[in-house]
C-alpha cells in the first residue's frame, strides 16, 4: 500500500521511538500520519478524504477509502467548494470553470463527464453546473459584492458545444487521460481553442442568437444581506428526490426548489444569527436518513498574553433542522470541527502534530 494507515483497532509504532503502544479512542474510526486532509464525505460505503488547500493548487486531492478504511484510489482536483451527491455512487464536483461527474466503481473514482464552461459564458450567465435537465450556477454582482443564482433549462435548448482532448496541463486532473474528451460549453463552435479576447468577441457577436433562456432562481433580495462576516460553510447544493436544496452563505439560509416545476422556490429556512462578527453556519444533509442538519460555529473569546500571538478558538453547535415546524433542536456541542453527518454519527476532525484523526460522535439528541 502507498500510504501508512492507522485504524481504530490497530496499534501505531513510530519509527525511531521506543516501541510503545498508543491507546486509540473507542470512537476513532480513522487516523493517518503525515497525510493532509481537511474535509471528508461519505458516498455509499465509501469515504472520501478531501485536501482543500486554498493556497497550493498542486496539493488539492481526494482519497477514496473502502469500507475497511483502506485507501483504494486518489484523484487530483482543483475544487475547494462542496460537491453535489447524486446517489450512493455518483457525485458532481463544482469547480471554477469545470463541472465534473464522478462515479465510484470497483473502488475507483471514474470520471464520467467533464465540462469546461468558457469564462465569458459563465461570467455573463453565471451557469456552471449541470443538474438533470438544468444548468445552474452563481453570477457575481460586483457593485453589491454578492451573487445571485441563475438557471437554464438546457433540455429545451440547442446551445452548441465543442469537444477537445485534454492538454498537457489537464492530464491527470480528475483522472483525465489522453483518451478522454472534455465537453466545452460555448456560444459558437470555433475550430480551435480561443484566446480570451477572441472568445469575448464571439460571445458578443452571437449573444442575441443563442437559444438559451436563463432565469434567476435566487436573487439579491435573499443573498445580499451579508448576515454574517464569519463564514463557516460555503454555498452548497443538495439533491433529494425532486427537491434541490441550496445553502447560501451570506443569508445563512437554506432554500428549496422544485425540479419538476421549473425550479420554483417552495420553501426556505433562515438560520438565526445573534452576532454576525463571531457566528457562522454550515448546512448538512444526510441522504441515508433524509434528515437535515445545521452547525453553528461560534468564535470564543481568548485572553492573549503579551508574549503569545492571539488565537481564535471555536465551538460548534450541531442542530437538527425541522422543516415542518421551522425549528432547530440542539443535538451536540463540541470543540472539534464537524465535517460530515451520516448514519447516526457526527464526524469530526481532530488534528495533532503529526496526524489527523476522524472521530465519530453519536448523533443522539440530548
Amino acid at each position: 500500500m502507498k500510504y501508512g494507515i492507522l485504524f481504530s483497532f490497530m496499534i501505531l509504532f513510530f519509527p525511531g521511538d521506543p516501541v510503545t503502544a498508543q491507546e486509540i479512542p473507542a470512537n476513532q474510526i480513522y487516523g493517518h500520519v503525515k497525510l493532509f486532509f481537511n474535509d471528508m464525505l461519505m458516498i455509499g460505503d465509501h469515504k472520501i478524504l478531501w485536501a482543500k488547500d486554498k493556497w497550493h493548487e498542486s496539493k488539492r486531492k481526494m482519497y477514496l477509502l473502502d469500507n475497511t478504511n483502506q485507501i483504494r484510489d486518489t484523484m487530483k482536483c482543483n475544487a475547494i467548494e462542496d460537491i453535489v451527491t447524486l446517489d450512493d455512487s455518483t457525485f458532481l464536483i463544482w469547480d471554477i470553470n469545470y463541472e465534473v461527474k464522478i462515479r465510484i466503481r470497483y473502488d475507483q473514482m471514474v470520471m464520467k463527464r467533464i465540462v469546461w464552461v468558457m469564462p465569458s459564458f459563465e461570467n455573463h450567465y453565471g451557469l456552471s453546473m449541470i443538474l438533470d435537465k438544468y444548468m445552474i450556477g452563481k453570477k457575481y454582482l460586483p457593485k453589491q459584492d454578492c451573487a445571485i443564482f441563475n438557471a437554464a433549462d438546457i433540455a429545451r435548448t440547442s446551445m452548441p458545444v465543442i469537444m477537445k482532448k485534454p492538454d498537457i496541463n489537464e492530464k491527470g486532473l480528475y483522472n483525465l487521460s489522453s483518451k478522454d474528451t472534455i465537453v466545452i460549453f460555448t456560444l459558437k463552435c470555433p475550430r480551435n481553442m480561443l484566446t480570451s479576447r477572441e472568445e469575448e468577441k464571439i460571445f458578443e457577436e452571437n449573444l442575441k442568437n443563442v437559444d438559451i433562456k436563463p432565469f434567476t432562481i435566487l436573487d439579491q433580495r435573499y443573498t445580499c444581506h451579508n448576515r454574517t462576516r464569519d463564514y463557516y460553510g460555503w454555498d452548497n447544493v443538495e439533491i433529494y428526490g425532486n427537491d434541490m436544496f441550496i445553502y447560501e452563505k451570506n443569508s445563512c439560509a437554506v432554500f428549496v426548489f422544485d425540479m419538476d416545476h421549473h425550479l420554483q422556490m417552495t420553501d426556505l429556512f433562515v438560520l438565526p444569527v445573534d452576532d454576525r462578527t463571531t457566528e457562522g453556519w454550515k448546512y448538512f444533509f444526510d441522504r441515508n436518513s433524509g434528515k437535515h442538519f445545521a452547525v453553528k460555529r461560534a468564535a470564543m473569546p481568548v485572553t492573549a498574553s503579551r508574549s503569545k500571538k492571539k488565537e481564535v478558538h471555536y465551538e460548534y453547535y450541531v442542530y437538527n433542522l425541522d422543516w415542518k415546524n421551522k425549528e432547530l433542536s440542539l443535538i451536540q456541542k463540541t470543540a472539534l470541527k464537524p465535517v460530515y453527518i451520516s448514519k447516526e454519527n457526527i464526524y469530526v476532525l481532530k488534528p495533532s502534530k503529526n496526524s489527523i484523526d476522524i472521530i465519530a460522535l453519536s448523533l443522539t439528541e440530548k
